[in-house]
């Protein structure tokens, strides 16, 4: 009983550590690369898959329909860096360490770290994505 009570987390508890879960990919100043250039540099050293950056794209759209984020200046770059990194790993014979990817986005590997827990908490450990879901994103950008 006494010990159950202290399992409970309350909805406050829940919100404050959702608030701690976004505000951790807010980077302390506006990057000076525009989303374009870090996004090309991604592509350029992770040999990701097509699959990696379609999933990623629809797993960051479902956070942003459902509300659970919103995506800033502050935020975007590492939003982008964490999620490709996620389903790298998910889907990516050969993926590169957290060391590597944190040299690649221009983030330490602590917060790296810390990102890449709070990002799989936020999409509740869930990485898949439904056939049509993603036929219909790979057409949308026309990738074969």
């Amino acid at each position: 009983s006494y010990m159950m009570s202290n399992l409970h987390i309350t909805e406050k508890e829940k919100n404050n550590n959702d608030k701690y879960k976004i505000e951790i990919f807010n980077a302390t100043q506006i990057p000076d690369i525009t989303i374009l250039d870090y996004l090309t540099r991604i592509v350029a050293y992770s040999n990701c898959s097509n699959e990696c950056y379609i999933s990623s794209y629809i797993h960051l759209k479902r956070l942003l329909v459902k509300g659970t984020l919103k995506l800033t200046r502050l935020n975007i770059h590492r939003l982008l860096l964490i999620s490709i990194m996620v389903f790298s790993k998910f889907y990516d014979d050969d993926f590169y360490s957290n060391k590597h990817w944190g040299v690649v986005g221009g983030v330490n590997i602590l917060e790296l770290n810390k990102m890449e827990w709070a990002y799989l908490e936020l999409i509740d450990y869930d990485v898949n994505v439904s056939t049509v879901e993603f036929v219909f994103y790979s057409n949308l950008f026309s990738v074969p």
